[in-house]
């Protein structure tokens, strides 16, 4: 992987500058053709929101019931609003490789069978690397609760032993077992009499093909 990015990574920050000149450019021309009338809808749409009357029976009014011009508000919708060029992005970003592999290493270790203390420390450290050079690299804004939530999975390997003893992957596997289940679109009570139904054909399957 670090050759990969050794190799790429130059070629990836020209291309990400020549897609940055010509993001300026379209940025200049919407701003010339489209840039007020974009701004003007998001005024119109200020203009429109429930207003507090004051009053001792907590109406609610709109603001565009006070327009001289009752009209202007369909045409302001009736008009086209062209959204901004979507600014591009890198393809390749410098330090993404070695955040990959501090990820890749972790769970490499949190997933074994076995573990020492010394395994679980060492995975504990890589994936606190891992965080802060995440939050570095794409910024907090990228953070998911994933993220948090692996902060006390060496915690939960002390409770619990290694994940394989408390992953969700089985309850996963017993969900798409349930919902592979012929239900007939039916609900109040119905499906699980269906579910019943459909266990007891498996049993049912399971002893006929084990006598033969």
């Amino acid at each position: 992987i670090p050759l990969v990015w050794d190799e790429c990574l130059t070629k990836s920050q020209k291309e990400y500058d020549v897609a940055m000149a010509s993001f300026t450019q379209q940025m200049k021309e919407w701003e010339r053709k489209h840039g007020a009338r974009y701004r003007a809808r998001f005024k119109s749409q200020m203009a429109t929101q429930p207003i507090w009357d004051g009053g001792e029976t907590g109406s609610m009014t709109h603001q565009s019931q006070f327009d001289d011009h009752p009209g202007q508000s369909a045409t302001r919708k009736s008009c086209k609003i062209v959204e901004p060029p979507k600014k591009p992005s890198p393809r390749m970003l410098l330090g993404e490789d070695q955040i990959f592999l501090k990820l890749a290493t972790a769970t490499k270790i949190y997933t074994q069978y076995e573990l020492t203390d010394a395994e679980v420390r060492r995975a504990e450290v890589l994936m606190s690397e891992y965080l802060l050079e995440y939050k570095s690299v794409y910024g907090i804004k990228k953070m998911k609760p994933n993220h948090q939530y692996v902060v006390h999975l060496p915690a939960q390997i002390y409770d619990y032993g290694p994940v394989y003893g408390f992953w969700c992957f089985l309850g996963e596997q017993l969900n798409k077992l349930l919902k592979n289940f012929k239900s007939n679109n039916r609900g109040g009570g119905q499906l699980e009499v269906s579910m019943v139904r459909e266990w007891c054909r498996d049993v049912q399957l399971q002893e006929t093909v084990s006598c033969t």
